[in-house]
């Protein structure tokens, strides 16, 4: 890698920093949030493999998953999303994991990052996927030690964190 490539992803890298640290709320926007794009990809197969996204969204493929070879593309974009149901926020990036439509022979495992600032004030978080043309719905996620939301799907789309306020007494 030359000097002028690693200022490239050095910049990119940047981006995604500075697009956590917008004003309001902890990071928190309501409606899609304005993310800017920022695109990792892979070839995988039969085999699986793992494709990491510059923000930090992870598609875990296992073997079998595939029959034939796919393009996996992980983008910090909220570009087509559709918008957020009425009142949820958003805690860190949207992601658009593609190819659309893609059904995979075997779940597959989305992992997205779950910023802190919501569970310190005691609210929760529900992971949110959306389809193009579709709504957001909130999927069942294992809520991992590590800092991330993971859910098994099948199909791929728009992923990002919902935070749902602790009820006020």
């Amino acid at each position: 890698m030359d000097r002028r490539d690693l200022r490239v992803w050095m910049a990119a890298l940047a981006l995604v920093l500075l697009a956590g640290c917008g004003g309001g709320g902890a990071g928190e926007t309501q409606g899609p949030p304005e993310s800017p794009t920022v695109v990792s990809l892979d070839t995988l197969g039969p085999d699986g493999g793992r494709v990491r996204g510059l923000g930090g969204a992870v598609v875990d493929v296992p073997e079998g998953a595939l029959d034939a070879e796919v393009t996996i593309r992980i983008a910090a974009d909220s570009t087509g999303a559709p918008p957020l149901p009425a009142g949820m926020r958003t805690a860190g990036l949207l992601y658009e994991i593609t190819p659309h439509g893609w059904r995979f022979d075997r779940p597959v495992t989305v992992r997205v990052p779950a910023p802190e600032a919501a569970a310190a004030r005691g609210d929760s978080y529900v992971l949110l996927h959306a389809e193009p043309g579709g709504t957001w719905t909130t999927r069942a996620f294992d809520d991992r030690d590590d800092g991330m939301l993971a859910a098994e799907v099948e199909t791929l789309g728009w992923f990002t964190v919902g935070v749902v306020r602790r009820a006020q007494a």
